[in-house]
């Protein structure tokens, strides 16, 4: 298992909601495997939750759903 998996499990086990919106309880459920978390709440409280990101110093995202096909097809 690699380090960032080990973390996010840790993480997992301190609650299910992390920050203003960050879901944990795929990645507790999964065992930290692959895109195991998401930014839940409205489009708004989400997108106020990146920038608090964005603020903290991180520069890249990965903004996907589970079912990457499926989720962009309109």
């Amino acid at each position: 298992m690699n380090v960032g998996s080990v973390r996010l499990r840790e993480a997992a086990r301190r609650g299910k909601v992390l920050d203003k919106r960050l879901w944990t309880e795929v990645a507790e459920a999964s065992g930290a495997g692959g895109n195991s978390t998401a930014l839940v709440g409205t489009p708004e409280q989400v997108a106020d939750a990146i920038l608090d990101y964005y603020d903290a110093g991180v520069s890249n995202f990965l903004v996907r759903g589970f079912y990457p096909t499926e989720d962009t097809v309109t």
